[in-house]
């Protein structure tokens, strides 16, 4: 199983979508009188001063998509025996991370948006990059599903 070139991928999304649960921000929101970082669990509030009149951002808690991403690729990567399957669960997982992705820049709008009355400096975090990234790589080990296909079509046309 390990040898396999798309279980290393899997591996990689897996370790990609699960640093962030450490606390990396997903996009942070700064003025000059405070900033507000939104990370997997919520979001907290840095005030610069002793005195901040902003608002605070609605707390939604985003690590739920996290793990749902953790869980497919979990089971896409244990599924090596039935290639059609784990290629199937594989494209699901990218849709979900993909709509998971849409789901987290909807929210960086509607944030900007809510907060638009202190004309803050949108910043994407490191935790947003590496959700990003694991999409690439989910799609590097599909790749790698698919040519396992094709290689044991092939071998039992030679049959």
């Amino acid at each position: 199983m390990i040898q396999r070139i798309q279980t290393v991928h899997y591996l990689i999304a897996i370790v990609l979508l699960a640093i962030p649960l450490l606390g990396f921000d997903l996009f942070s929101f700064s003025n000059s009188e405070a900033t507000q970082h939104v990370t997997f669990f919520g979001n907290e509030l840095t005030e610069d001063g002793s005195e901040f009149s902003g608002y605070q951002l609605p707390n939604l808690p985003f690590y739920w998509l996290n793990l749902a991403g953790i869980l497919l690729l979990f089971i896409t990567m244990l599924s090596f025996k039935k290639l059609k399957a784990q290629f199937r669960i594989g494209r699901f997982t990218v849709i979900f991370l993909f709509i998971s992705l849409i789901i987290l820049c909807v929210a960086l709008y509607a944030y900007a948006q809510y907060l638009s009355v202190i004309q803050p400096n949108v910043m994407p975090g490191a935790g947003f990059y590496l959700f990003a990234a694991s999409i690439i790589f989910v799609l590097f080990g599909n790749s790698g599903v698919k040519k396992d296909r094709k290689l044991l079509d092939s071998l039992n046309r030679l049959r």
